[in-house]
This record gives C-alpha cells, structure tokens and sequence, in this order.
C-alpha cells in the first residue's frame, strides 16, 4: 500500500498540482516549461544537498562522528584522526554515514531527522515566497517547494525500498526497539570503522541476538553480522 502511494500515486498528484499552478501562474509557454525543468532540476539538487546537510548537523549535535557526507558526485570524508578530504566520485547519490562517538548510549533521533526537518522548513519558507517575489524569483521558489514534496513524502511515511529504511521508519524502529537501537549503533560503530581502516576484531562486537520479532527488526544485526565475517575474512587472508 506505502510503495503504491510513494512512488505511483504521490508523484503523480505532485506533477499535477505543479502543472496546474504553472499553467495558472505562467502559462504554458515555451519558456515557462523551460524554467521549470531547469528549476526543478536545481531545487532537486538543493533538497539533495540541504537534506544530508540536516543529518550531519543533527549527528553532530548528538555527538556523532563523521564518516562521510556525499551529495551528488561529491563526498566530504573524514579520516579516522579527524582529517577531511573531498573527492569527486562517478555515482550521484546522496548518503550522510556518521558513527557514535560511545555505544553505552545511542542517540538517533536529531541524526536520522534532522534531514526531514531541513526539507520541511525549505518548504514552508519557499512557498509564501511564490507569490512574494515577482517574476521568475516567484517561480524558482515554487520549483523550490515541489522539489521539496518528493524528499519530504518518501522519508516521512515509513517505509522499506528494496530492503533499505527511509528514515521515518528508521526512527520507527529504533524508537520501538532498544535491542534495534544496540544493532544499530554497534553497525554504525563498526562499518566507520572498516572505513577508516581500523582493526575490527570479531569478539569485541558479536553478541547474540536472542529477541524474537520480524524481519526487518534485525536489519541492522544482520548488516552487522556482514560486516564482522568480512572483516575475519580480510583478517584470513
């Protein structure tokens, strides 16, 4: 029902309304559709940016570390003493990893919401703006604010695409479940850790997860089992 709504529906009623207040505002000229195509794509790129940007303000505020920030071609990485670098990469994704800075208490909530919030308050900023800038400054904050739509209604309904959480059902999960919440943040530990290049020794993070629940309950456990056996076969070999 959520991925028939995520990604048929939504969309769709999306690029109607937009279509509808553009014929409305601008009228379909040549030049309008050119403007929103070029608007669109930059406010897409801007939510891109702005969204990783509030996990990694809202991992910071809780303590986390920086693994890597990557938006579009783009990624800031840290080094395991703390060094940055940015390197240009072939994929276009958008991705912030940042790790605990201790496992005795996991924070999640300001890390995997703060890129929702940023998208959220782009959104009601820019749509006042519509009808307050003249021009096609009115219409740039109007792409601005459908752009928003798609990063707000696929990370705020939870959700698992392909096996992967959208944030709202990261949030979902780790809020229902403390034993999530330890899988979670020993993965995250973890897996900067293997980034870093930093020994992973199999017996300081494997332990038994004897809770009873569904499948994707254990998501983050059975990524980190992942990891630990690829690290102990690295090690063998």
């Amino acid at each position: 029902m959520w991925n028939l709504l995520l990604y048929r529906v939504a969309p769709v009623i999306c690029i109607l309304v937009n279509g509808a207040c553009i014929g409305r505002l601008y009228g379909f000229t040549p030049a309008a559709v050119f403007w929103w195509v070029l608007f669109w794509i930059c406010g897409s790129a801007i939510h891109m940016a702005l969204h990783e940007t509030g996990h990694l303000l809202g991992g910071l505020c809780s303590g986390y570390k920086l693994v890597f920030c990557q938006v579009g071609p783009l990624r800031l990485a840290s080094s395991g003493d703390g060094k940055l670098s940015l390197r240009v990469r072939r994929d276009r994704s958008g991705q912030c990893v940042m790790a605990p800075a201790s496992l005795q208490r996991i924070r999640y909530i300001r890390y995997n919401a703060g890129g929702i919030l940023v998208n959220l308050l782009v959104c009601a900023g820019a749509l006042p703006l519509c009808r307050a800038v003249p021009g096609y400054g009115g219409f740039f904050f109007l792409q601005l604010f459908f752009a928003g739509l798609p990063k707000l209604y696929t990370n705020c309904i939870p959700c698992l695409s392909g096996g992967c959480p959208n944030d709202a059902y990261i949030l979902r999960l780790l809020t229902e479940n403390p034993a999530c919440r330890r899988d979670y943040g020993t993965y995250l530990y973890v897996y900067a850790r293997r980034f870093w290049g930093l020994p992973v020794r199999r017996q300081d993070y494997a332990y038994e997860r004897t809770e009873e629940g569904k499948k994707a309950e254990r998501i983050y456990y059975d990524a980190l089992q992942e990891l630990l056996e690829e690290s102990e076969g690295e090690k063998d070999g």
